[in-house]
């Protein structure tokens, strides 16, 4: 599934970037599950950066007609932001939740990246023992320094 976003660094303002957001249990030989943001309904209107989002993982996309409109759809699961930031990298922690929903990928603001959290000396070697892949996690961090737009969005 490809969407455009619009490119807020660039001069022109109908200038837009294209994200391309993947949700398949065998992308090139590996699963493949996207993370995004979508603003969150139910945070205040003065929020400001993270605050505003809310983080989640696509695990299927939906095509769907009623009334004789299209709709484009993707099954999520959402994940919860600890209040702490981890210590050693100034990164928000997110943990996955057992909520999911269906929402319209017209939500969707743009892809962001999270990194598996570590929190045990020897969590990776253990990790690579077990066969896990990066969404066998629990816990990640939201990776503020993975492009410019998600540094100014969301710190």
């Amino acid at each position: 599934m490809s969407f455009l976003i619009e490119d807020t660094f660039s001069e022109d303002k109908n200038a837009s970037l294209r994200q391309i957001i993947r949700a398949h249990r065998s992308f090139h030989g590996s699963p493949r599950y996207d993370w995004f943001l979508i603003y969150d309904p139910e945070q205040r209107q003065d929020c400001y950066g993270i605050d505003c989002y809310k983080i989640g993982q696509a695990l299927l996309f939906l095509e769907t007609n009623q009334d004789k409109k299209k709709y484009y759809l993707a099954y999520v699961n959402w994940f919860a932001r600890r209040k702490n930031v981890d210590h050693e990298t100034g990164m928000h922690i997110v943990e996955r939740t057992k909520k999911f929903n269906v929402i319209d990928i017209s939500e969707i603001m743009r892809l962001v990246h999270l990194q598996p959290l570590f929190e045990e000396r020897d969590a990776a070697i253990k990790a690579r023992s077990k066969n896990w892949n990066v969404y066998s996690f629990d816990k990640y961090l939201v990776n503020k320094y993975s492009d410019r737009a998600i540094w100014e969005i969301l710190y």
